[in-house]
């Protein structure tokens, strides 16, 4: 292209014979620094709407380019790199858009060479509208694409972030300085982010999420991160309403899956279909202990897998209101389910939490373990078989809260000698005593239960010493009593009822 697109509204950056813009050489040598902002400014200045054009060339840079001006487009063509091979200036920002409305950056790759002292690629400021990102690849920032100052409708399609610094932060920060506004409404699809090398594959996160909502994710990928998805909003901060459809975290590091806010945030309403969210060093969803004053509710998994993770599959510490409908949870650690702590309302149906080493790893030797006050939760329809040293469903620690359900799971309550602790066992004994039910010894439910069992072979049903002739139905223990149950075929259905 030259001078006559013009007309067309088409600067280019390499243009000739202008004043004022163009002059770039993009022959991987001369700095086109000046060059490019010169022609970035004409266009805001002069021409506003109108394309800064990149034709194929490697243009070199020294310090950030800056759009600020509403409907302002970059649009690169072929090989079209903006490059930075040295950078004297900590945490500089290769291209800025600050405060720019309805801008369009399509068709760029934008690399730093140097020293490891970039910070991002791109960061966004100014809490823009309708900005746009496609066909982008960005590389070797700390971060890749950086939305600091929140920003409305936000569009990534088709891009890739390769962020191989040694101190890499995240490829995409989705975050806001200001309580004034955050990043809202955001599509993002077909993004592609990965961190090589073995020196750098268990450092920063895939997708760091603050104060932000309603952020909508579809067949993206997070590899070799230490941590793929994490939300983590600041004091006060709100992170809600998201959804990650076919996306894949599969990292080397702690976890494919974190939510860890800080006091006073609430995280909520956050739905994953169909993702992989497997491979971790540690957990594969972690949810730590929820702050005080902070929420943690309504995260919602269907048909996920939760897989090759070295710890736990999911590792439940704190919050409420979690779902897990369908999918696989095979660990390669102790346990494929934690649920632990001041843990509520948890339901996990239609899951396949079987023992399986199925992608080379040890399998796991339980299928559900409960500790540390967990309450409300129900276990339906899940795979819960294992073979040599396998225990379905264990109770360790600390009392476990009521409403514990556990109904028409495969594999649950195998012969009670490979059983230790587990809920219930042929011919254990609970009591009530002190308003507390144990089983085996251990504090399990609190006071008040009724222990429900159906579609088992009963053959005696003894409360305090005393036979029932009961076979089936419900039995409650008042405090001071206690119950053995001895039957030749397992219960379908098992709870115990009550607060």
């Amino acid at each position: 292209m030259s001078a006559p697109y013009i007309d067309l509204g088409i600067y280019s950056v390499k243009e000739t014979g202008q004043t004022g813009w163009g002059g770039a050489v993009g022959n991987g040598v001369t700095d086109d620094t000046i060059a490019i902002q010169n022609t970035i400014t004409y266009v805001e200045t002069n021409a506003p709407g109108s394309v800064v054009w990149f034709p194929p060339g490697n243009y070199i840079i020294s310090d950030t380019l800056l759009v600020s001006t509403s409907d302002t487009t970059l649009y690169g063509e072929g090989l079209a790199t903006i490059q930075w091979p040295l950078n004297p200036i900590l945490d500089a920002d290769m291209l800025q858009i600050n405060g720019a409305d309805r801008v369009t950056i399509d068709g760029l790759t934008i690399e730093y060479q140097g020293n490891t002292t970039i910070f991002s690629c791109i960061q966004v400021l100014g809490n823009p509208d309708q900005l746009v990102i496609r066909n982008t690849e960005c590389n070797n920032g700390r971060a890749g694409i950086y939305v600091s100052d929140g920003c409305t409708a936000l569009s990534i399609y088709d891009c890739t972030i390769n962020t191989e610094a040694a101190n890499v932060y995240a490829a995409l920060y989705l975050d806001s300085t200001s309580s004034a506004h955050d990043v809202n409404e955001a599509n993002i699809v077909n993004l592609r982010c990965g961190n090589g090398g073995a020196a750098q594959n268990t450092v920063g996160y895939g997708v760091l999420m603050g104060s932000c909502q309603a952020v909508h994710m579809v067949n993206c990928r997070f590899i070799f991160y230490n941590i793929g998805i994490a939300m983590q909003p600041g004091a006060t901060g709100n992170c809600f309403n998201h959804k990650f459809d076919c996306c894949t975290s599969d990292v080397n590091g702690t976890n494919s899956f974190n939510v860890a806010p800080t006091a006073d945030a609430q995280v909520y309403n956050v739905t994953f279909s169909n993702c992989w969210l497997g491979g971790s060093s540690s957990q594969g969803v972690y949810i730590p202990p929820v702050p005080s004053g902070s929420v943690v509710a309504g995260l919602n998994f269907s048909n996920c897998g939760f897989i090759h993770c070295a710890g736990a599959g999911i590792y439940l510490s704190g919050g409420s209101g979690i779902t897990v409908t369908g999918g696989v949870c095979h660990s390669d650690g102790l346990s494929n389910v934690i649920i632990n702590g001041l843990v509520s309302g948890v339901t996990i149906s239609g899951c396949s939490l079987a023992q399986s080493s199925t992608y080379g790893g040890p399998a796991a030797t339980i299928g559900v373990t409960l500790e540390g006050g967990c309450s409300d939760v129900r276990i339906d329809s899940c795979d819960l078989t294992g073979t040599t040293g396998w225990t379905a469903l264990k109770a360790t620690g600390s009392s476990v809260g009521a409403n514990v359900v556990v109904t028409n799971c495969n594999g649950y309550n195998v012969p009670a000698s490979t059983l230790t602790n587990t809920i219930p066992i042929s011919g254990n004994l609970f009591s009530a005593t002190d308003g507390v039910l144990t089983i085996g010894g251990a504090p399990i439910y609190y006071y008040g239960p009724v222990v429900v069992y159906v579609g088992a072979s009963v053959s005696t049903i003894v409360v305090s010493g005393n036979t029932t002739g009961l076979t089936s139905g419900s039995i409650p223990l008042a405090p001071g009593e206690n119950m053995k149950t001895t039957y030749t075929t397992a219960p379908v259905h098992f709870a115990v009822i009550g607060v």
